[in-house]
C-alpha cells in the first residue's frame, strides 16, 4: 500500500472582517538536509491580517500570514489563503471558490488540523497521511544497509528492537525490527566517489569494471588508428577496437540490468540468509 499525504480542506464562511486575527493551526512533514537528513512533523499555523490585526504568535509554531482586505469575498480569501500556504515549501495548496485544498509535500502521519480561534472557518481532514518518523535506527548510515537479490531487498541492522547495539559476533547483524503499519519508505543521499588517480577504484557494480577498462582500450586504439599513417597499424588497432567495443557492449547487456537494481520503487523486503 502506498504512503499517503495529509489533505485538508479548509472552507471560508465569511468575509474579510469576519477572519481578523482568527488562526487555524497546521502541520506539515518537513525535510531536514542540514544534518543527519530527515523527514519529521513541524507545526504551523495560519492567520489571516486584514491591516491591523495582531499575531497570535503560537509557541511552537511557525506563522503563514494571509494578508486579506476586510471586504474581501469568501472566494478573494480562499484565493489569498492558498497562495500564502503554497509559498510554504512544505505544502501544495489550491483554492476553488471558497474552499481551499492543502496537501503536505512529503507523505506521513501528522497530528491532524484544527481551529485555533475562528468562527467562519470550517476544517475536514480529507486525507489522512500515512508513515511513521519513528524508527529504532537513529543513524542509518552508521546502522543498518541492504543487499539485493533480484527485485527483492534485504534489509539488515546492527541495532535491536530497543535500539542498542547488537553485541555478539555472530548476532552483529539481523533482520531490521521495526514496527510496520502501512510500509516502508527507504531514502538516502548518495553519489559515486570520484576518480582521482589511476589506483582509485570505480564507485560502479563490481561485474561492471572489466567493461570500463574495455570501454577505455576501445577509445585507445581508435585514437591510435586515427593517428597512424600506417594502413596495416590502422588495420590492427580498428579490429582490437572493435573487439573492445564488443566485449563492453556484451558486459552492458549482461550486467546492466542491475542499474534497476538501485533505482526507487516498490520492492518485496524479504529476510535475509545469513547462515
Amino acid at each position: 500500500m502506498a504512503l499517503l499525504k495529509e489533505v485538508t480542506t479548509l472552507v471560508v464562511n465569511g468575509t474579510g472582517s469576519n477572519h481578523a486575527g482568527d488562526y487555524i493551526l497546521i502541520y506539515g512533514v518537513s525535510l531536514d538536509v542540514t544534518s543527519n537528513p530527515s523527514f519529521s512533523e513541524k507545526n504551523y499555523y495560519i492567520w489571516w491580517d486584514t491591516g491591523s490585526s495582531s499575531d497570535p504568535s503560537i509557541s511552537g509554531a511557525t506563522a503563514i500570514k494571509v494578508d486579506i482586505g476586510a471586504s474581501d469575498a469568501t472566494t478573494l480569501v480562499a484565493s489569498k489563503t492558498a497562495t500564502a500556504v503554497t509559498a510554504v515549501s512544505d505544502f501544495v495548496s489550491t483554492s476553488t471558490d471558497s474552499s481551499v485544498t492543502i496537501t503536505n509535500t512529503y507523505v506521513g502521519n501528522v497530528t491532524s488540523s484544527n481551529i485555533g480561534t475562528s468562527n467562519a472557518i470550517s476544517l475536514t481532514n480529507t486525507t489522512a497521511g500515512t508513515g511513521s518518523f519513528i524508527s529504532n535506527v537513529k543513524y542509518p548510515e552508521n546502522n543498518a544497509m541492504y543487499f539485493i537479490e533480484g527485485d527483492k531487498l534485504a534489509i539488515l541492522s546492527e541495532v535491536d528492537s530497543s535500539g542498542n547495539q547488537n553485541t555478539t559476533a555472530r548476532k552483529s547483524l539481523k533482520s531490521i525490527q521495526e514496527d510496520l503499519v502501512e510500509g516502508l519508505m527507504i531514502q538516502y543521499y548518495a553519489e559515486p566517489n570520484s576518480v582521482t588517480a589511476i589506483t582509485d577504484s570505480l564507485d560502479i557494480d563490481n561485474a561492471l569494471e572489466l567493461s570500463v577498462v574495455d570501454y577505455v582500450k576501445k577509445c585507445l586504439y581508435m585514437d591510435k588508428a586515427g593517428k597512424t599513417a600506417d594502413p596495416n597499424v590502422m588495420q590492427a588497432s580498428m579490429a582490437m577496437a572493435t573487439k573492445h567495443e564488443r566485449n563492453f557492449k556484451e558486459a552492458i547487456q549482461r550486467y546492466g540490468v542491475r542499474k534497476k537494481d538501485k533505482t526507487g520503487g516498490s520492492r518485496v523486503v524479504k529476510v535475509p540468509n545469513l547462515i
